[in-house]
């Protein structure tokens, strides 16, 4: 009798195991990724001292762009008119455009910081990155490989290269 239960045990915990993929939802696979989950930031440096990762759970809303933070790292995403971005592919632009106030529809700008004085800013180029919008009015913004210029203490070291992803709400939220 015994036997005949275990079957069926061992599919309901499978069955279990994949179709709950939401985050914090689903005790077998913690890590899974569901866009509506809430604020999130991931992104990798490769520059000449190596690859390093960065990531954090806290996002809070600028006015000018989307802020992703922890201690001193953080990810920095910057969008023209609409303030809040659509559904797209959006074209990757020098983060001077952000600070000038200058960015244009479906164009996005970004900086990484790390530790107290590095600074990773977009640069204008042919990088593009793809934005998802989520039935819950979250927006994913997926950062393509894209090449970066290192600065520290406002001097231009070297170039980088970033990859990454944030999710933020609906600015109007």
């Amino acid at each position: 009798m015994k036997l005949r239960i275990l079957p069926l045990f061992v599919t309901a915990i499978l069955f279990l195991a994949f179709s709950c993929t939401k985050k914090g939802n689903n005790p077998i696979f913690p890590q899974s990724t569901d866009l509506d989950y809430g604020y999130f930031s991931n992104w990798t440096l490769t520059d000449s001292k190596g690859t390093s990762e960065h990531q954090a759970h806290s996002v809070t809303v600028q006015s000018d762009g989307y802020y992703s933070c922890y201690n001193d790292t953080s990810l920095q995403v910057f969008f023209g008119d609409p303030l809040v971005p659509e559904t797209g592919k959006y074209h990757i632009v020098s983060e001077a455009r952000a600070a000038n106030h200058t960015l244009g529809t479906h164009e996005v700008a970004f900086e990484c910081n790390w530790g107290a004085s590095d600074v990773y800013l977009s640069l204008d180029g042919n990088d593009s990155a793809d934005i998802v919008v989520t039935d819950k009015g979250f927006r994913h913004l997926y950062l393509h490989k894209s090449k970066v210029i290192h600065v520290n203490n406002g001097q231009m070291l070297d170039s980088a290269m970033v990859i990454g992803d944030i999710s933020f709400p609906d600015h109007k939220q």
